[in-house]
């Protein structure tokens, strides 16, 4: 049952039942929806929380909810059957967490953190 000389010079093939491991990659298009749904969250919990908490604390929280949100869809790429778009997503979603980290400047993290004084 060993496949012919022709076809084995004609290069390898994927036998007929095993899956495409490129089926469920990002490039397919299926990804987009999840992306602007998840940034869409993402931006109505940070105007929510733009009225409860300080200025100078919206960013370092907004880039905790990033690292969260891409945790989140790392655990679901680990669950689910379309890994690559997952794992696509969950990269993009830290990229733009560090992002806003490396925005946060350092006297904004020192204001807050003097603001917090310990009762006495």
């Amino acid at each position: 049952q060993f496949p012919s000389r022709e076809r084995c010079r004609n290069g390898p093939s994927m036998p007929p039942n095993r899956p495409n491991p490129d089926a469920g990659s990002a490039a397919s298009g299926n990804a987009a929806p999840l992306l602007a749904l998840t940034l869409t969250l993402a931006l109505a919990v940070a105007l929510g929380l733009r009225a409860v908490l300080s200025l100078d604390a919206l960013a370092p929280v907004v880039a905790t909810l990033m690292f969260v949100l891409a945790a989140a869809t790392g655990c679901a790429a680990l669950l689910l059957r379309k890994r690559a778009m997952f794992f696509d997503l969950a990269g993009l979603l830290t990229f733009i967490g560090v992002f806003i980290s490396i925005m946060i400047e350092s006297d904004q993290m020192t204001r807050l953190l003097t603001l917090s004084e310990p009762p006495e």
